[in-house]
């Protein structure tokens, strides 16, 4: 699952995601996404969550996600970084993506489910 409110952004990842075999579903919002894990229980075991989002942010998100799906992998996207380059909030519980986003640390991710 990609999650993030910006178009182009979203479907750059979601046919990266969709290249390396899986089959992305895609959300604008948090509400939006919490849809599509109704939808599709069972088809979610990654969630790539921007972490600045109106509406729901990106940790409220993953914490709702990780509440309804445990065990579901989670992988926030933030361009926001503090003096030691690391996301703001971080947890041992997320993995946490910078933008602009490493591609080939996306896949070791994708490769890794």
């Amino acid at each position: 699952m990609i999650v993030d409110d910006e178009p182009d952004f979203r479907e750059l990842l979601a046919e990266i995601v969709n290249r390396q075999g899986f089959f992305a579903l895609v959300a604008a919002s948090g509400p939006e996404a919490l849809s599509l894990l109704e939808d599709n229980p069972q088809d979610v075991r990654l969630a790539i969550l921007d972490y600045a989002m109106p509406r729901m942010d990106g940790l409220s998100l993953a914490q709702e996600l990780q509440r309804r799906r445990p065990g579901i992998q989670i992988a926030l996207l933030s361009g926001y970084a503090d003096s030691s380059g690391e996301p703001p909030k971080a947890s041992a519980d997320f993995v946490w993506l910078t933008k602009p986003l490493q591609f080939d640390r996306l896949e070791e991710l994708l490769n890794s489910l």
